[in-house]
Parts: structure tokens; sequence; C-alpha cells
């Protein structure tokens, strides 16, 4: 019996969402500072559920961040201009936080030799690259990183 209820609820959150669009979005335009400052307490507190929604719906958010950058791409053009050196600075500061996981993925990357990377030490474009000249240069390239680091 609960599960009824709870998709009647379900459905009629959904038409009252609808019908207040205007209004939900006046709300959040007003109140968006006390939302973002406890959104924040609230992940902070949660980190686990945080990392679980976001593995489970990280192709959903993908997405959605993408469908957001083609439909703002003039809004979020003029920000970057307007905040360059701050950003610069966000950038340096991550970079300098996190080395050691930026390291580990790009090594991880260069390991796994994907074709733009292969393309890159050939000079040559994938899209102009035959498919067995890439992977005669991969087999070439695990080769000697094999011996060269088993110093033969």
């Amino acid at each position: 019996m609960g599960w009824v209820m709870a998709r009647d609820r379900r459905e009629y959150m959904k038409a009252w969402r609808e019908a207040n669009q205007e209004k939900i979005k006046a709300y959040r335009e007003a109140n968006q500072e006390k939302i973002k400052a406890k959104n924040k307490a609230w992940w902070e507190a949660n980190p686990e559920k945080m990392k679980a929604y976001r593995e489970a719906n990280s192709e959903n958010i993908k997405a959605k961040n993408k469908a957001y950058r083609e439909a703002n791409k003039e809004k979020m053009k003029a920000y970057r201009e307007a905040n360059l050196e701050e950003l610069k600075a966000k950038a340096k500061a991550y970079r300098e936080a996190n080395s050691e996981n930026i390291k580990a993925k790009n090594k991880a990357r260069r390991e796994r030799l994907p074709d733009y990377y292969i393309c890159f030490t050939l000079g040559l474009s994938i899209s102009n690259t035959p498919k067995s000249l890439i992977e005669l240069k991969r087999v070439q390239l695990q080769i000697y990183r094999y011996l060269k680091e088993h110093h033969l």
C-alpha cells in the first residue's frame, strides 16, 4: 500500500513542479547563496553518498554538463574573460594540491597508448593515419618501453 501512495505523491509533486516552475526559479534566484551553503554543508557531511551518486549517474551528469555548455557558450566565454586571473589561480592551486593524482592519471593514459597519443608521436592526424600503422607503432612503443624498463 505504501508504494502506491509514494507513486501518487511523486506524480503529484512532478505536476506541482511543472505548474510552478516560475515560482521555483524565482525562489532559487532569491535564495541562491543560502541554498549553495546548505548543499555544500550536506555534501561535506556525506562524502560517501555523493561519491556513490556521482558514480551511479556519471553519464547523466556528463550529458547535462555538455548540454549546458552548448547552450551557454557565450555566457561561459564572457565569464572566463572577466575572471581569467582568478580561474588561472584556481587551476594552479588545484594542480599543486593534486599533483600526485594528476601524475598518476597522466601515466595511466600514456600506458594505455590511445590512438591520439600514437598519432601525436608520429606527427600525424588520427583521421589520416591508417589503423595498421597505429597498431604497428603501438607495438613498437610497447617493446621500447619494456626494454627501457628492464634495462635491456
